[in-house]
C-alpha cells in the first residue's frame, strides 16, 4: 500500500477528535462561510473528503455531492456516518482527483478543503479543478499557508516529510497561494484567514475563460 495512504488511514483513527477538540471554531465558520455561495440545485465534488465531516454537513444546502478521499478508512468512517443520519445525496468513493471516470465540466463546486498544501504540483491541481468545473463553477478551498508564520510544529512537519514520516507539505504564503490560483484561470471573490496557528487560509475563486 502506497506510504501516503498508509499515513491518512492511520490518521483517521483519531481524525475526528483532533478536528472536533481543536479546530472546531475554524470548521464551523468554514461551513458557514461555505454555506453562502451554494445552491440546493449544485453537483458538488469534495476532494479529500476525509471522514466526510465537511460533506455531510452541507449535504441539505446542495443538490448532490460526490465525496473522494484515497484513503479507504477515512472513506469508510464517512459512509458509516452518513448512514447512521441518513444522508441519501452524498457518494462516497476512494479515488483522486485525477480519476479519469470524472466528467470534464461537471461540477458546479469544487471543494478542497486542507488539502492543497499536501501537493508539490499544485499547479496541476488547481488546472484539474478548473477543468472539472461548470462555466462560472467555485473552487471553495481553505489550505495551509505556513510560510506566514513558521512555528516549531511546520519545522517538526517539514524534518518529518524528509523522512517519509509525513506526507509532503509545500510551504508558501497567503499571496503565493493566491498568485497560483489565479495563473490557473480563477477569479478570486473572498478570502479570509481562519486560523492563525498555523495560518489556514479560505479562499473562494470563481471560474474564468
Amino acid at each position: 500500500m502506497d506510504r501516503t495512504i498508509k499515513f491518512w488511514n492511520k490518521a483517521s483513527r483519531n481524525f475526528d477528535t483532533m478536528v472536533y477538540n481543536k479546530y472546531q471554531k475554524p470548521y464551523d465558520e468554514l461551513l458557514s462561510l461555505a454555506k453562502r455561495y451554494l445552491h440546493i440545485d449544485d453537483n458538488v465534488l469534495d476532494f479529500a473528503c476525509g471522514t466526510g465531516i465537511i460533506a455531510n454537513e452541507l449535504s441539505g444546502s446542495v443538490k448532490r455531492i460526490l465525496a473522494i478521499d484515497i484513503s479507504d478508512e477515512m472513506i469508510e468512517k464517512a459512509k458509516g456516518k452518513a448512514i447512521e443520519r441518513n444522508i441519501k445525496n452524498v457518494e462516497y468513493q476512494i479515488t483522486n482527483i485525477f480519476d479519469s471516470n470524472l466528467k470534464l465540466g461537471s461540477f458546479s463546486v469544487i471543494l478542497a478543503f486542507n488539502i492543497l498544501h499536501f501537493f508539490k504540483d499544485q499547479s496541476s491541481v488547481l488546472a484539474r479543478i478548473n477543468q472539472l468545473l461548470t462555466q462560472n463553477g467555485l473552487l471553495i478551498s481553505e489550505t495551509g499557508c505556513f510560510k506566514e508564520r513558521i512555528s516549531f510544529i511546520v519545522l517538526l512537519v517539514k524534518m518529518l516529510s524528509k523522512l517519509k514520516l509525513h506526507p509532503f507539505v509545500k510551504v508558501m504564503t497567503c499571496n503565493e497561494l493566491e498568485i497560483l490560483i489565479r495563473r490557473n484561470h480563477f477569479e478570486l471573490l473572498e478570502t479570509k484567514v481562519l486560523f492563525e496557528r498555523p495560518v489556514s487560509y479560505f479562499v473562494v475563486a470563481k471560474k474564468v475563460e
